[in-house]
């Protein structure tokens, strides 16, 4: 039986009906014809499956980067795209960053140089070590010029202080309203749950009424005013 090649359109013989190809040579070489493709990246033909674009990955990687110069040094370095969304790279690597970014300038407390990133710089302080920090806020953070003054503590709770603190620790069975541990040798603190200086002197009564103290260990005292809240109970 006369057939003709689909590939080379040659004349062959053959005793299969269905065949379409005159060699074997002539199939792999249709099937390489028609799955050949352009590369969107270097233009370059190639071989491969119905979906592929890219002739390679590395044309693959170099489609989906963009070329930025390095505002430190000037050289060139590539970003993938999808990253640009997110933020505008300027630096090529951490060494130009740190580079560009770092600025000198004085310790605020013993006025030493030193070199800091701009980002860390989150003030008008700055300090060389945690020493330095330290003594600084001893010095300056003292009384009104705390940002965390609360308007102090009175020395003087009332002529009724003894008596409603020695009534408050009876009541509270002479244990901590935290933790639960009973007094030994030293007596707990008590403590006000509303603090008395927003009632002010003249309204002892009212802030060392029964309602607004509580018994705690020196412990759990120290916790709770440092907490800058209020203990509800």
């Amino acid at each position: 039986m006369k057939l003709n090649c689909k590939n080379c359109e040659r004349d062959y013989s053959s005793s299969q009906k269905n065949r379409k190809y005159c060699s074997r040579e002539c199939y792999f070489d249709f099937i390489v014809k028609t799955h050949q493709r352009r590369c969107i990246n270097c233009d370059k033909l190639f071989t491969g499956v119905k979906k592929q674009v890219y002739c390679s990955i590395a044309c693959r990687s170099e489609h989906n980067r963009v070329k930025i110069e390095c505002s430190a040094c000037g050289r060139e370095f590539s970003v993938k795209k999808h990253e640009l969304k997110k933020r505008t790279p300027r630096y090529c690597s951490k060494k130009c960053y740190q580079k560009s970014e770092t600025i000198t300038t004085n310790c605020s407390h013993c006025s030493k140089k030193i070199m800091r990133l701009k980002c860390r710089i989150k003030s008008d302080k700055v300090f060389c070590d945690t020493k330095c920090k330290n003594e600084w806020q001893r010095e300056n953070f003292i009384g009104k010029s705390n940002p965390k003054w609360r308007g102090g503590w009175e020395k003087y709770y009332g002529v009724d202080w003894d008596k409603q603190k020695n009534l408050t620790r009876k009541r509270d069975d002479y244990s901590c309203k935290i933790c639960g541990v009973t007094e030994n040798e030293k007596a707990h603190d008590v403590h006000h749950v509303h603090p008395f200086r927003k009632f002010g002197f003249e309204n002892y009564k009212i802030a060392n009424d029964l309602s607004n103290l509580v018994t705690l260990c020196s412990k759990c005292h120290s916790s709770v005013e440092g907490k800058n809240e209020m203990l509800l109970l």
